[in-house]
């Protein structure tokens, strides 16, 4: 009757345990989603632009968000930066920096009472240096705390920026007025020799830059994984044009060293519009930080480069699964091991 009664409570126990663990991982469950609005600014060398930040919870309240921003100090730097309303920053080291050297922005916040809908964090304002095609995305240093102080932050997809830069017009010399003229003697005209063709006045020819992409955008799932394996990326081009064209595309990986992990070519053709998806299932990497890199060329040798931070290592929801299923396995070892001793010491006692 002891051994009954030890396997009983054994199995209340592994109940009531599985219980609290699937509790905990429904509130693990809810997400919160970092973005950057617009995601494409077109604009010309020389202005300014303003990005938007926002932060997008599922379920439940959000405190405290930290928005990490990369962006390429080559094209573009950093004006100034406003917080939305309510926000109270935290000006500690590490949680506020702006590097227009480097191309880091880092802006951390707490919100009195939580969020629980869409919430503005701030704006920044971008210069725009210089023309070219860049990105200014959020890296995986970004979280979204909630009332346990868990990370529930997911990644929104990166601002592409398009940099463009007007030709300057020709500009044609006026004669000036003649002040003053001093008389000229009258001469006899002679026979007009054969015409002979005037020169014209050069003007500036405009330059005819190549076709650019607009629109691209790269996309992963998720910026967690529980497994290398899960990565998948979208490439979406956009209004790319009227002729089909023939891309090159490249994707390499590099780990936190800026060691490269992974290479592979491929190549697409594009009519007007096309969304390509690339899955790693047969990547496999260590636990870490990783940044995949996709390089597009087309046309007469134009290049875009592309960047997604992404991150390597067991979620909390696959870890409470994890020891879900090990608990149980456990218990069932245990109850059928308990029965086999049950009826071993009752088959002596006879």
């Amino acid at each position: 009757m002891r051994i009954i009664k030890f396997f009983s409570s054994l199995i209340i126990s592994i109940f009531i345990c599985s219980l609290f663990l699937h509790a905990a991982s429904v509130n693990a469950a809810a997400s919160t989603t970092l973005q950057i609005n617009p995601v494409v600014v077109n604009v010309k060398a020389g202005e300014q632009f303003t990005l938007t930040t926002k932060a997008i919870p599922t379920a439940g309240k959000n405190y405290t968000v930290r928005f990490s921003i990369k962006f390429l100090p080559e094209l573009v730097s950093v004006q100034r930066w406003n917080y939305a309303d309510t926000w109270i920053s935290i000006n500690e080291p590490g949680y506020e920096e702006l590097n227009n050297n480097t191309g880091v922005l880092v802006r951390t916040a707490g919100f009195p009472g939580g969020f629980d809908s869409v919430t503005n964090f701030g704006t920044a304002t971008f210069l725009a240096k210089k023309t070219g095609v860049t990105s200014i995305f959020i890296d995986a240093e970004s979280f979204s705390l909630d009332g346990l102080s868990s990370n529930t932050a997911i990644i929104g997809s990166p601002a592409i920026i398009n940099i463009t830069q007007d030709l300057a017009p020709a500009i044609i010399p006026v004669s000036a007025p003649i002040i003053n003229p001093v008389p000229v003697p009258v001469v006899t005209p002679t026979p007009a020799p054969a015409s002979v063709p005037v020169p014209e006045i050069p003007v500036a020819v405009p330059i005819i830059l190549p076709a650019q992409l607009f629109d691209i955008k790269l996309n992963i799932n998720d910026a967690i994984l529980n497994k290398s394996s899960d990565l998948v990326a979208q490439l979406i081009f956009e209004n790319f044009g009227t002729v089909t064209t023939p891309v090159e595309l490249s994707y390499r990986i590099l780990d936190s060293k800026n060691n490269e992990v992974y290479n592979e070519k491929g190549n697409v053709v594009v009519e007007t519009e096309k969304v390509v998806t690339k899955d790693f299932s047969n990547l496999n990497l260590k636990n870490g930080k990783y940044t995949l890199i996709v390089a597009t060329k087309y046309g007469a040798n134009v290049n875009d480069i592309f960047k997604q931070v992404f991150e390597v290592k067991m979620s909390s929801i696959y870890g409470i699964k994890l020891i879900t299923i090990a608990l149980i396995g456990g218990g069932v070892v245990l109850i059928t091991i308990g029965i086999v001793i049950y009826f071993i010491i009752r088959r002596k006692k006879k």
